[in-house]
């Protein structure tokens, strides 16, 4: 599902600009094949909250009618704004775990690749620090998975980083991460670049310049307000019967607007992290009774 814009020229030479919610979005404008979901009509007339109240609502059907508004099976809330744009410049850039992740096997890669995701995303936390705890900063961004942030997974990481294909423009930050990196791995003190995982730690420090770089040059905006705005898109952790899913917040106009700018799909406001196998018979019931797009947003 992707927010997708046309723009038409009228008469007078005024552009004209309409949003659309659809299913199987291509480059071509006028896709035959592609199903609409929502006419949000005009964006310069309060297009995009309706697309705020669609997502609340979806949002709001899908706990209802997966978790039965247990409350008790919240586990946890956690950011994740971040970690969406994370990951999604690294695809852009065609940063992928095969190309980046040294490891003996593909799931490990993957498992390694995920973690790294929310690496990123804590250095490039304007509010984390280098004297923040590991503990801290696993309560407050979304880490995926059973790899669980402490100095051995952090020193495992950085040892299993190759080369970076591209560099940023900017090393200003270079310094900044990279001494995050030490304090988190590293109980002493010292210069990053005297330790054994200088080469590890200073791709990293690369990988989070250029994710900086790329979105302020995407947006216009800095990285502060960047970072401002996507820290309050938060993940809820929701756990029943052995399956875990997680369901976004609903993103605020300002929200909506960057990942417009970032080219970015609107994220999923429900995926499945992960699920017994006892439950899978009861996870297709429920997809039965949801239409095509809600079906897409649970089983992603």
């Amino acid at each position: 599902m992707k927010l997708k814009q046309i723009s038409e020229c009228q008469p007078d030479g005024k552009i004209s600009s309409f949003g659309y919610l659809v299913e199987n979005s291509s480059v071509s404008p006028r896709n035959e094949s592609e199903k609409t979901i929502c006419n949000l009509g005009s964006l310069q007339a309060g297009g995009i909250q309706k697309l705020i109240e669609l997502s609340n609502s979806i949002s709001e059907f899908l706990l209802e009618s997966v978790l039965k508004t247990n409350r008790d099976s919240i586990t946890s809330s956690k950011s994740y704004g971040i970690v969406y744009l994370v990951k999604n410049l690294l695809e852009k850039n065609e940063i992928t775990a095969d190309n980046y992740i040294e490891a003996e096997s593909q799931e490990k890669r993957s498992e390694l690749f995920n973690f790294m995701i929310s690496i990123m995303a804590s250095l490039l936390e304007c509010n984390i620090q280098p004297e923040t705890k590991l503990t801290q900063i696993s309560r407050q961004v979304y880490f995926p998975g059973e790899m669980s942030l402490n100095q051995n997974t952090l020193s495992e990481l950085i040892s299993s980083i190759k080369e970076l294909p591209v560099k940023p423009s900017d090393n200003s930050e270079f310094t900044e991460y990279a001494n995050k990196l030490v304090s988190w791995t590293l109980s002493d003190c010292g210069t990053w670049s005297e330790f054994d995982e200088a080469e590890g730690i200073l791709r990293l420090s690369h990988l989070a310049g250029l994710i900086q770089v790329s979105a302020e040059e995407k947006t216009g905006l800095s990285w502060e307000a960047i970072n401002n705005n996507l820290r309050h898109l938060h993940v809820i952790r929701l756990e029943k019967d052995n399956e875990t899913i997680l369901m976004t917040t609903r993103p605020s106009a300002s929200q909506l607007k960057l990942f417009y700018q970032l080219d970015i799909e609107i994220p999923p406001n429900a995926f499945r992290e992960s699920y017994g196998q006892s439950d899978q018979n009861r996870i297709k019931s429920i997809a039965r009774k949801m239409d095509g797009s809600q079906i897409a947003l649970l089983e992603q």
